[in-house]
């Protein structure tokens, strides 16, 4: 027989695809089918690691003889493994686990920001920041919503099988059936698990790409497959639950993560304090956080611990605040803070505005309007602290330019702006006929110059805007 027949033998004797072996080879497919039709020959590294998986000499592999069968070895433990409903589903649930506190905590994360920008009065990057946050949520949700659902397609397939495990020295072989057929039989090395993790009663072992489930309680004492738990440098393992780098690392996975959000919250307390939304440079303030959790990935490694999760987590999460950090390096920021507007509505309205803290005025004419009664040309926020307008507070109720509610024969005269807001105080100046809170005596087109102030929050709304005015 030829080196290619041969691999064919004892691939189909050890029950792997031809997909199955090219992953254990770290080759494709594609390669294995030229090496069993003769087209190309496996080098010596190659050779060697087919020795390993078939258990079989090199000399069986390259001579002409007809195959020998691999040499019968008895496992040293065996198993017949099913699976109950209840099992499955604590199982799943701590698979799910950290995924459902995380959305938890970002849900409450949530709430906070939005009282933080309630409290800010809004504003772009608020508004920005909230709304990245509330996609997170979704996506957080949405995740945790398919991985519930794919886990309880797969619990239905597996509460349908039987599973036989044979343990040997090097190798565990698990033979799967199904209404007594086989479906499934694979032979794993114990060099090509990647991780095991400790679930309850349940020992989950993952090895490319597959899990395979042992019942911790059903296991034999010195177990082969209970010492995989010790730590390997090619292998993610479950140390001790005092496992102070395992804690660490942890630690540095969950911290990172939370620096973002610290990093929006922080970004909503300084726009409130500051009078400004262009607050996301705090979020490089958060830097040092994934930086150390890299550190502490470089540190895992040189112990021979996992420490992939680490570097991955810190590299994505500096890269996330740098990008956030920069955004008004680079978006422009759509308010102008000029002090014309108010100028311009003294001198029109002939009233005097006390000192303000803060203005932020949005030209709406760069920009495509919904068709409403009113044509939009400007608003301006004018933001005030308390101490400054308790005597303009006290003269409104005796000034006749100012009204307390908007009376009927002003709602079609009035901007559509002014219906999201409640005000304390109106005023609604016609620029064309210089008439105070009255509607025109002749149809046209009118521009208007509308006030709102809200004591509660001491700001002062602006707005501009053109109507056509109908009786």
């Amino acid at each position: 027989m030829t080196v290619g027949e041969k691999i064919q033998f004892y691939r189909k004797k050890s029950g792997l695809s031809q997909e199955e072996l090219g992953q254990k080879m770290l080759v494709s497919r594609q390669t294995v089918s030229l090496w069993e039709m003769d087209k190309t020959l496996p080098t010596v590294d190659n050779l060697i690691r087919l020795k390993e998986i078939f258990s079989v000499s090199i000399d069986d592999m390259l001579n002409d003889a007809e195959p020998s069968e691999p040499t019968e070895e008895e496992p040293k433990e065996k198993y017949v493994f099913r699976y109950e409903k209840a099992e499955l589903e604590e199982l799943s649930k701590k698979l799910r686990s950290p995924t459902l506190k995380l959305l938890i905590f970002s849900l409450i994360f949530d709430l906070m920001l939005i009282v933080v920008s309630c409290a800010a009065r809004g504003g772009f990057t608020n508004g920005l920041i909230l709304g990245v946050c509330l996609l997170f949520t979704l996506f957080l949700y949405l995740g945790f919503r398919n991985a519930r659902k794919t886990q309880s397609a797969n619990d239905a397939t597996v509460l349908e099988r039987t599973y036989f495990y044979e343990v040997y020295d090097d190798r565990f072989v698990v033979r799967i059936t199904r209404n007594e057929e086989i479906v499934t039989l694979r032979q794993i090395l114990f060099s090509e698990v990647k991780q095991v993790r400790t679930l309850g009663n349940v020992l989950l072992l993952e090895s490319g790409g597959q899990h395979f489930m042992f019942k911790r309680d059903a296991l034999i004492p010195d177990s082969a497959i209970a010492a995989l738990q010790a730590p390997s440098p090619t292998r993610g393992a479950t140390p001790a639950p005092r496992d102070r780098y395992r804690k660490l690392s942890d630690l540095f996975i969950l911290l990172p993560i939370f620096s973002i959000f610290a990093g929006f919250l922080a970004g909503g307390f300084a726009a409130s304090l500051l009078g400004t939304d262009r607050t996301t440079w705090v979020f490089f303030l958060f830097l040092p956080v994934p930086l150390a959790a890299i550190a502490v990935g470089i540190l895992l490694k040189k112990k021979g611990r996992r420490y992939q999760k680490n570097l991955v987590v810190g590299i994505v999460t500096a890269l996330i605040l740098c990008g956030l950090g920069s955004i008004h390096f680079w978006l422009p920021d759509p308010y102008t803070h000029g002090d014309e507007p108010v100028l311009r509505a003294e001198e029109m309205l002939e009233i005097d505005i006390p000192e303000y803290s803060r203005i932020d005025t949005f030209d709406w004419t760069k920009g495509t309007q919904s068709p409403g009664r009113d044509y939009i040309l400007s608003t301006s926020d004018v933001l005030f602290d308390e101490s400054t307008v308790e005597e303009f507070e006290k003269n409104l109720a005796g000034d006749a330019k100012w009204i307390d509610r908007i009376p009927n024969d002003l709602i079609g005269v009035t901007s559509s702006y002014f219906d999201a807001f409640d005000g304390d105080y109106y005023l609604v100046f016609n620029e064309d006929t210089k008439e105070f809170n009255a509607p025109p005596g002749e149809n046209g087109t009118y521009t208007f110059l509308g006030v709102l102030w809200d004591a509660k929050e001491n700001v002062m709304r602006l707005v501009e805007y053109r109507i056509e005015y109908v009786k």
